[in-house]
């Protein structure tokens, strides 16, 4: 019941699209977003469109 964003790479080796999609739509909440970022892998944080992820999540953060 609780906001909640799922975030992750394109190339992530440990979180697959196939198996983080049947988990987001399982989530209770309305308040939810889901961000597949494009030539990301499992360390977005570090990587080289770092960016593009502190914005997404500043951005969740920032929502009314």
């Amino acid at each position: 019941t609780v906001p909640t964003m799922i975030i992750h790479g394109e190339y992530d080796y440990a979180a697959k699209p196939e198996d983080m999609l049947p988990f987001f739509t399982e989530l209770k909440t309305s308040d939810k977003r889901y961000v597949l970022l494009p030539h990301g892998g499992h360390a977005l944080m570090l990587e080289k469109d770092h960016s593009r992820f502190q914005r997404e999540v500043l951005n969740f953060f920032d929502q009314p």
